[in-house]
């Protein structure tokens, strides 16, 4: 009921149904980390911060969960800690490319490029990590990373130009309403 709430933009009952989920073991770690993916877009990165800590205490081998505890830990001033959490990560996943990018946001390089040789399907890998970033509201890294392979050499397919294009239309939509 919560990510169909979620989905239709009414947040406060999607908001009451996640916080009723958490009442059952099986149901904890995704409810946090909707909660976080809400806090994030009411620009609460406190209390974000609390329900993705509490969605990586039940389930820390999720990438998804590692990535997002990773990127608000990055935002706060944590890079440190952040760093670590990518790293322990990529030693259970080595080829998670939105752990990989992340990892590189935290280095100062925000980049896949030197990634690109364990690609099979390079415009997909990079479409993947994006989406997450920009489904859990972190537009900024997902329009970054979009936008890192658009070169006359390497034209984008329609899947790619489709999302750059929905990243825009956000970006507009948030910038002036």
């Amino acid at each position: 009921m919560g990510l169909a709430q979620k989905a239709l933009g009414h947040n406060e009952e999607a908001l009451k149904n996640f916080g009723r989920a958490t009442w059952y073991y099986q149901w904890l770690s995704s409810a946090n980390f909707e909660f976080a993916q809400l806090e994030i877009k009411n620009d609460d990165l406190d209390k974000a911060l609390k329900h993705i800590s509490a969605a990586y205490s039940n389930n820390y081998k999720d990438g998804r969960i590692n990535v997002l505890y990773s990127a608000l830990l990055r935002k706060s001033g944590k890079s440190e800690d952040a760093l670590v959490l990518m790293n322990d990560l990529l030693t259970f996943d080595p080829l998670d490319f939105s752990a990989l990018y992340e990892k590189s946001i935290i280095e100062g390089d925000a980049s896949l490029r030197s990634y690109q040789k364990n690609m099979q399907d390079v415009e997909n890998n990079y479409l993947e990590a994006a989406t997450r970033y920009m489904n859990v509201g972190l537009y900024d890294e997902g329009g970054s990373l979009l936008s890192e392979i658009k070169n006359p050499a390497n034209p984008l397919t329609p899947p790619i130009q489709f999302q750059l294009n929905t990243t825009l239309k956000i970006y507009y939509r948030i910038a002036f309403t």
